[in-house]
């Protein structure tokens, strides 16, 4: 996928910089029409929970599907936010939001440690998952003319997850949560292809390995805008993300993959 993603950009961008230049447009272009918004619609988003939480008393955890052994459903429709701040030509904050909450009931086929408690194949166990996913976003923006808007970002983007693992029979209870803050840095473009219609793409990615972390980010984004009425714009993107993350002190493992499509409407100021 790296490699894909990689020569999918370098098309992109060689092809983009043929574009004429018209250097007495550009900033007016873009700060007239891209200088801030607000966007909000429902991200239809399919996901791939993994995680392992270890013990210090019974030692290395469960690597445990959240979707196959604990019956958790794979599809989830959920609000999602954004929105962006032009406060110069070339730069800008770029900020979205979203939230999922599942639940569901499932016996276990399988013995399952679960941090500090063992859940024996056979139990009944109910599961909560929740997950936050907030991003902020700044961008600069080294080529400009009246069409394109290619620049390269930095980015914090937040994860934080709380799960809880219950089992009724013998009120049995055991809660992991965490918050796992990281940071990115890729690229972003905007293209003005026809009157109206607008082209947005990201990349993102962020890899750490250590004697202690390990980690990968890797987030790309692809959608198209139409500025249907004055303010208010219709648009539909498609987001691919993948985290994973070790740590290998603990003995901890979180690995989530989320994809899917995202409809929205994109209110201009």
């Amino acid at each position: 996928m790296k490699k894909t993603s990689v020569t999918c950009w370098i098309t992109l961008i060689v092809a983009m910089l043929s574009l004429p230049v018209r250097a007495a447009e550009t900033e007016n272009f873009w700060m007239k029409t891209d200088r801030a918004s607000i966007a909000v619609g429902a991200f239809f988003v399919g996901t791939d929970t993994e995680v392992r939480l270890s013990s210090d008393t019974l030692g290395t955890g469960t690597l445990l599907s959240f979707e196959d052994d604990l019956g958790l459903d794979d599809d989830e429709d959920v609000v999602r936010l954004g929105g962006h701040y032009r406060f110069k030509p070339r730069h800008r904050f770029t900020f979205s939001h979203f939230e999922t909450s599942r639940e569901a009931t499932a016996i276990a086929l399988r013995d399952i440690q679960f941090e500090d408690t063992l859940f024996s194949a056979g139990t009944t166990i109910k599961t909560e998952l929740d997950f936050n996913v907030t991003s902020l976003i700044y961008t600069y923006s080294f080529f400009q003319n009246s069409k394109l808007d290619l620049g390269v970002s930095t980015s914090v983007t937040i994860y934080e997850f709380d799960s809880t693992l219950i089992a009724p029979a013998t009120r049995t209870k055991e809660e992991g949560d965490g918050t796992a803050p990281f940071p990115t840095f890729g690229m972003r473009v905007g293209w003005a292809f026809k009157p109206k219609w607008m082209f947005r793409a990201s990349f993102d990615y962020f890899e750490i390995d250590d004697s202690d972390v390990e980690g990968e980010v890797i987030d790309i984004l692809i959608g198209v805008e139409h500025q249907t009425w004055k303010k208010v714009g219709l648009g539909l993107a498609y987001n691919d993300v993948s985290i994973d993350a070790e740590n290998k002190d603990e003995g901890d493992e979180f690995d989530w993959q989320y994809d899917g499509f995202f409809g929205y409407a994109r209110f201009n100021f």
